[in-house]
């Protein structure tokens, strides 16, 4: 489990746009725009309330709050979807997450950041693939910066089983803004 956790935290970091020493702005103009972006949510979405913001988001009904983890929601499917609040934008995290432990010596496809903007904000988006050794299984993932204000930034991360998933929570991540 340890070499897994320590997968994870690797993983994030692969796929943070966040480089030492380059700020916000420098990563902004470093990555290109996004050419797939966050629309409309489907009506039948769940709003959810983020604490630590004040904002909000939509996602699918099938998602559920994740009782003594906070900013951490699972889906009926197994996807999973985080958020918190940093000072520092896209500040690699180390976690577990059983969608990634079941991957054998996991290979990974980074689409690389991009950058849109969400309710009249800069973000960074990235989207990555994990594929096991074996090719058994597939872990897509979503992580998403959003500068808030004063040094804080909003940061999203969603793992899934079906890529169909992760467009969705694409679209969650658009709907983030205040109520």
């Amino acid at each position: 489990m340890a070499k897994r956790l320590i997968a994870f935290s690797f993983l994030l970091a692969a796929c943070s746009p966040r480089a030492e020493g380059v700020s916000w702005q420098d990563m902004l103009a470093m990555s290109r725009a996004c050419t797939t972006r966050p629309s409309d949510r489907s009506p039948s979405w769940i709003k959810v309330a983020l604490d630590s913001s004040g904002g909000r988001l939509f996602l699918p009904a099938t998602f559920r709050r994740v009782s003594g983890r906070s900013g951490f929601w699972r889906g009926d499917d197994s996807s999973e979807f985080s958020y918190a609040v940093t000072e520092q934008p896209s500040s690699a995290g180390a976690g577990s997450s059983p969608l990634i432990a079941r991957l054998r010596r996991p290979s990974s496809h980074n689409d690389g950041p991009c950058r849109v903007t969400i309710e009249g904000r800069d973000a960074i988006l990235t989207t990555f693939t994990l594929v096991d050794s074996a090719g058994a299984d597939t872990v897509y993932g979503l992580g998403a910066t959003v500068a808030l204000k004063r040094q804080h930034y909003a940061e999203f991360l969603g793992l899934t089983r079906h890529a169909s998933m992760r467009d969705s929570l694409l679209h969650g991540i658009g709907s983030f803004g205040r109520d």
